[in-house]
């Protein structure tokens, strides 16, 4: 059989008037083979990263459109949920960009003086907020972030001591928190 296959059908809506033919595509398939492989991360917003983790995300009818050593996910489809922020404008099926990991630095693991420096910036940052009229001050630890990563075992493979237990992989945010803190006011 082919591989691509239309079906071509005469239809008389009634016997008395003339037939029109409907050309339908009843069965299209298409012989695919990998010519070159590419790993790639993918740019989402955060109510996408809700939406696939709720399993609503269909990736089933997508593809990868590569132009100029860029590379973008096309049709995939991530389904908002309801406890999206009102804020946020969900786009369903928008294109995203994959990140080719040949074009990006790998990560690694920070060095001591890499955390207090962060540290440092942290501290810095709350006093230019301070400064420059904000009432409040979030440290946000959470959606897999810097410091969420330092908190989570499934991240923190560490064996220094801003890894391991419980107390050490906690040690990093409570010192960007105490940082934080030194600058902020008590009121």
């Amino acid at each position: 059989m082919d591989s691509h296959c239309l079906s071509l059908q005469q239809m008389s809506p009634r016997s008395d008037s003339p037939s029109r033919l409907i050309a339908e595509n009843r069965k299209a398939r298409f012989e695919y083979f990998i010519e070159q492989r590419y790993e790639a991360g993918l740019v989402l917003q955060g109510w996408e990263v809700k939406a696939m983790r709720a399993g609503r995300a269909q990736l089933k009818e997508a593809y990868v459109y590569l132009r100029d050593g860029e590379a973008f996910l096309f049709g995939a489809h991530f389904s908002p949920l309801a406890s999206t922020s009102s804020h946020v404008i969900a786009d369903p099926l928008r294109t995203r960009k994959l990140l080719l990991l040949d074009n990006y630095p790998q990560p690694r693991e920070m060095t001591t003086a890499d955390i207090k420096k962060v540290v440092g910036e942290w501290e810095v940052a709350a006093k230019r907020s301070l400064e420059a009229g904000f009432l409040v001050a979030e440290i946000h630890m959470a959606h897999g972030y810097l410091l969420h990563q330092f908190l989570s075992p499934l991240s923190n493979k560490r064996t220094d001591e801003y890894g391991g237990s419980l107390k050490n992989r906690m040690r990093f945010p409570l010192e960007v928190a105490k940082a934080v803190r030194s600058k902020w006011p008590e009121n």
